[in-house]
Order: C-alpha cells, then sequence, then structure tokens
C-alpha cells in the first residue's frame, strides 16, 4: 500500500470514529462524546497532517457547545500545521478548516475575520472541481456576514450565487432537495431584509416548502412558513399573514425553538401595529422582552428588534422618554453585536421625534456613559468654576495595551493598507473589551487604557473577563497578522503589550476653566502601565491581586520585575485559559 493510500485509510477510519448524530444532544452529551472520539483516535496524533483533521473533528463538538474560543484555537493550530503541507489530499481539509473559522468568528459577531477565511475557502472551490459542491455553503455564509456588515449588494449578490450554484446541483436529485430548498429560502430572507422586492419571492418559498415537505424535513419547513408570512405582512396580507404566524408560533413553542419562537411572536407585534392595534402589539412586545430574558437571548439580535419596535409603538403614544430609552438599549445591543445598522436604525428613529437629543444620543459613547463614574459626574452637574473637583473611588481592572511593529510594517509597505488594518484591528479590540465587561477610557496613540469596573469590593468575574479579553485578543491578532500575510503579502506581523492590575482608583475631573479632562488617577492604574511596558517578552502580564483572583482559572507563570519606584514586583505572565477539566472551581466563565 503506497503512503497516499494509508493515509486515505487512516483519514477514513478518523471519519468513522466523529458520529454526526452525537452532536444533537445536550452539553453534558456532546462532550461525553468529544471524549469518545478523542480516545479512538488518539492512536493517529503522532501523525502531524491526521492531527490537524482531528483537531477540525473536535471543533465540531466544542462549536455545538457554544465554546468558541477553544474551537477557534483548535482550528488555528490545525490550519497552521496543513499550510505547510502541499499534498493535494490535505486540500479539503484546509477548506472544511477555513469554513469552520468562518462559522466561528460569524458566531462571534466578528465579521470581517469571518469574511476572510470564507474568500479563502471560496477560491479553494472555485480552484478544484472536486470542491464546487461546498459553494454554496460558503455564499450562504457570506451572504449572511456581508447583511451583518451591511454591505447589501454583496449580500444579494451571494445568496443569487448560492441559488443558482444549488439549482445546478439540484435537477431533480432529491438527495439534493434540502440544499436547494434552503438555497430559496436565504435569497428570500436577505432579500426581505435589505428592504428589497422580487415578484417570483412567495413562488420560491412556496417550492422550498415542497420540498421540505416531500423530504419530512419538519425545521427547514416551519422557517420557510415563516418567511412566507413576513412576506405576507410585506404585501399588506395581514389577517392571512397574522393566522400562519399564530400557528407557526405554538408550534415553534411545543419543539422548544425559542429563537423562532421569539421571531415569530415579533412577526405578530408588527402585523397589529401595521393593524393600528397599539395596544395588542405593545402587550405582544412587553411579553416577548420577558420570553428573551428568560430564555437567555437578550443579547441577541432578536432582543435588538423587539425592543426597537417597542420604542416605535411608545414613539406611537407620544411617550418621547419611553421611545428613546428603547432605541437605546437596542442600539447598545448592536453595539455588542457589532452590527452598525442597529445604531443607525435606532438614531433615525429617535431623529423622527426629536432630532436635537437624538444628535446627543448618537454622537455619545453609549458604553462609556454605564460607567459609574461618569454616571455620577452626570449627576452631579459640576461645572469649571467649583473649587471642589468630583472624585469618585472605586474598584476596577485597569488594562493598557499597546500596539508595536506597525510602524516598521507602515514602512515597508503601503502606508494605507497599514493604516486601515490598524483601524480595523483597534475596532476589533475595542468590541472585544466591551464583550468581556469593560470599556475604553482613552486611546493612548496606538493604544489604548481599558477600565473593568469591580462594584464597591473586588469580584474575581469581573477580574477574569478583564483577562479573558486579553487572551481574546492576542487570539484576534493572530487573525489579523494571517490577514497580513495572505491578503496584502506582510510578512512582518504587529505585536501587542497588555499589562493588567485590579484594586482602588480616582475618578476625577482634572484641569479648571482653560481645560478640563475626565479621568483615572491611582497605585493600580500606575502598576498596569508599568506592566504594559515590560510585556515585551511575554504579550500579557497580571499583577499579584489579579492573579489572586483569577488563579483558579488560568495558566499562567510567576516572575519578578523591577519597576522604578517600586522595586521588584510580582507578576504573573498569562499562558492561556485553563481548560474545564484542570479547574479547582466551578466558577462560571
Amino acid at each position: 500500500m503506497t503512503t497516499a493510500h494509508r493515509i486515505e485509510q487512516q483519514i477514513q477510519e478518523i471519519r468513522d470514529a466523529f458520529d454526526p448524530d452525537r452532536l444533537h444532544g445536550s452539553r453534558k452529551e456532546v462532550l461525553e462524546a468529544l471524549g469518545e472520539f478523542e480516545s479512538k483516535t488518539r492512536g493517529y496524533l503522532n501523525h502531524t497532517a491526521l492531527a490537524a483533521i482531528i483537531k477540525w473533528h473536535k471543533n465540531l463538538y466544542l462549536q455545538q457547545t457554544c465554546n468558541y474560543t477553544r474551537s477557534e484555537e483548535l482550528l488555528e493550530e490545525a490550519l497552521t500545521i496543513l499550510e505547510t503541507i502541499d499534498q493535494p489530499e490535505f486540500q479539503r481539509w484546509r477548506l472544511k478548516i477555513y469554513l469552520s473559522l468562518g462559522y466561528n468568528h460569524r458566531a462571534q459577531r466578528n465579521y470581517l475575520d469571518a469574511g476572510f477565511y470564507l474568500d479563502e475557502a471560496l477560491n479553494i472551490s472555485l480552484s478544484d472541481p472536486d470542491l464546487a459542491k461546498f459553494q454554496g455553503e460558503i455564499y450562504s455564509l457570506l451572504a449572511s456576514v456581508n447583511l451583518s456588515l451591511n454591505h447589501y449588494h454583496k449580500a444579494i449578490k451571494y445568496v443569487a450565487h448560492e441559488k443558482e450554484k444549488a439549482h445546478a446541483l439540484y435537477r431533480g436529485d432529491t438527495s439534493l432537495a434540502l440544499i436547494y430548498a434552503y438555497a430559496l429560502y436565504d435569497y428570500c430572507k436577505v432579500t426581505r431584509l435589505i428592504g428589497g422586492g422580487d415578484l417570483c419571492a412567495e413562488a420560491y418559498l412556496n417550492e422550498a416548502i415542497s420540498l421540505f415537505q416531500k423530504a419530512s424535513y419538519s425545521i427547514g419547513l416551519l422557517k420557510a412558513q415563516l418567511e412566507l408570512a413576513q412576506w405576507e405582512l410585506k404585501r399588506k396580507s395581514l389577517d392571512q399573514a397574522l393566522d400562519h404566524a399564530a400557528l407557526l408560533e405554538q408550534r415553534f413553542t411545543e419543539i422548544g425553538r425559542d429563537s423562532e419562537r421569539l421571531e415569530t411572536g415579533l412577526l405578530i407585534a408588527r402585523i397589529h401595529e401595521t393593524m393600528y392595534d397599539y395596544e395588542q402589539a405593545e402587550i405582544k412586545l412587553e411579553a416577548l422582552v420577558q420570553l428573551a430574558r428568560e430564555k437567555g437571548l437578550a443579547s441577541e439580535q432578536i432582543m435588538a428588534d423587539i425592543l426597537f419596535e417597542k420604542g416605535t409603538i411608545f414613539s406611537s403614544y407620544n411617550l418621547d422618554r419611553e421611545a428613546f430609552e428603547c432605541f437605546r438599549e437596542s442600539a447598545k445591543i448592536g453595539m455588542a453585536l457589532g452590527t452598525k445598522s442597529n445604531i443607525i436604525r435606532a438614531f433615525n428613529a429617535a431623529k423622527r421625534i426629536n432630532p436635537y437629543p437624538a444628535r446627543e444620543f448618537i454622537t455619545s459613547d453609549l458604553v462609556y456613559q454605564d460607567s459609574c463614574f461618569v454616571r455620577d459626574r452626570l449627576k452631579q452637574n459640576t461645572t469649571p468654576f467649583y473649587s471642589s473637583k468630583t472624585r469618585v473611588k472605586l474598584v476596577a481592572s485597569t488594562l493598557f495595551l499597546d500596539i508595536a511593529g506597525f510602524s516598521s510594517i507602515m514602512r515597508r509597505s503601503s502606508e494605507d493598507m497599514t493604516v486601515t488594518m490598524i483601524d480595523e484591528l483597534i475596532d476589533r479590540l475595542c468590541l472585544i473589551i466591551y464583550q468581556n465587561g469593560g470599556y475604553i477610557d482613552k486611546f493612548l496613540g496606538d493604544g489604548f487604557m481599558a477600565i473593568f469596573e469591580h462594584g464597591q469590593a473586588l469580584n474575581a468575574n469581573v477580574a477574569f473577563g478583564a483577562v479573558r479579553a486579553g487572551m481574546d485578543i492576542l487570539r484576534a491578532l493572530n487573525h489579523k497578522n494571517r490577514k497580513l500575510k495572505k491578503a496584502y503579502g506582510v510578512n512582518s506581523a504587529i505585536k501587542i503589550r497588555m499589562g493588567l492590575s485590579s484594586g482602588e482608583i480616582y475618578a476625577i475631573v482634572l484641569g479648571n476653566y482653560i481645560k478640563r479632562e475626565y479621568s483615572y488617577l491611582g497605585n493600580s492604574i500606575n502598576l498596569a502601565s508599568k506592566l504594559e511596558g515590560l510585556a515585551a517578552k511575554h504579550p500579557m502580564l497580571i499583577d499579584q491581586i489579579t492573579f489572586n483572583l483569577v488563579s483558579k482559572r488560568v495558566m499562567a507563570q510567576r516572575e519578578e520585575v523591577h519597576i522604578t519606584d517600586m522595586g521588584k514586583v510580582a507578576a504573573y505572565h498569562v499562558i492561556r485559559l485553563s481548560r474545564q477539566s484542570e479547574r479547582k472551581d466551578t466558577a462560571s466563565t
């Protein structure tokens, strides 16, 4: 047997050890299935390329349990291995890894990196006829990503490609009917969401419904029927849309599909609103808000949509303050999701009520305004003529970050390209800080200072959020450096230094009637800044207090550093977050 045949046989044995049916179960059941898969494939780990394929399979289990951090690490490791191997039999697996990275980053609302990896997957599929069958799935994901980025022309182009490719593959082949049915569904949904019209949309949906029925695929059938009801609202067939939506809401409730249940409920509220039955719409929306909170969906897109719709109802009642608050909360969810359209939508709705507070609403930093210090400052209405300055003592973790290496990249390559990449990177890092419970206080050249407020006392979960933000930032940097190399041909890498310290700090108004600035002062802030400056060898250094708070949940190495005016100080180089099996407690992450 040749080496190539032996490798193919071993790959097949790995695939046989993987049971896709085991992905559908409780989190505990999926992790048990992962353990069994690891046990069955342990003997193949000595072969580097096979180890990469095993990592890809393990990532499927982890994505199913929403452990995107570990999934991303495995995919990065697998891709690093396979990018050094030119053998054609591994081309398919490179595509699958790029595709999985697309799924992973989309789930984490990192749409730019998702698009980059999906483009890489598409290029591979276009270069190899044997891999053309992946194109429909890739086009579908690219449409979803570009929809979130407000690139509507690209989104509609990709779903049109998906529909075309699926139809070419289908041609009456029942084994491919579901692929074509979903392509029709995707095309109609994206067309509706971007505000477009297509006279054939309902015919496409009826065809998709017929295909789902023939295949006895109930989830696809219900989703297509829901989309059809959305189009019925669009063409003002209100009674028909309401009857269909009521039946679908009951069905989604019975099978436990919470997201679709909320989406159907929102459709019902919109139908009532279109009928000018505002009271029924308000009652429905309030019930949906409570349901979203109960089901753990309060930070998802559906909640942003519900709150926005609730704001429009309040606006109809001339309850401007209540409407503004709903629009603000909808916009904040959009910030966390990284979707600009939510913010623009909220601003435009607020502007129609009153353009002056709307302008303040959209130009203010919604995250920073929620901080303890700013809330307190806004209440006190300070002026520069007060002799006593506003100050607040609070407990916080402070993260200093500095980007290194981009100056040399700028000298060697396109300055415009480098600035674009740095801007893209900073946007990504700001979102990571926010998603982990912090906010950017100020930008410092090519870095920033971030604050994670603990409250009245040190809080281990807040400190862990700050450390996790740092580790997420390092992973984000890996993707940006890969993009620099692949998309722009730049071999140099951007590097990051971070210092993190926890303790009491002062938030204070500095200056007077000539110049005023709101800032933070304290020994803990000074220490974080010094640790960042010493983090050249190790990207992230944390102080002793932070380590004490997170020691059971991170892997770190102690080292003593010398800081001017402080002498020798204990610091810890964070290596990685602990695996669940390594943790000494059961604290939630």
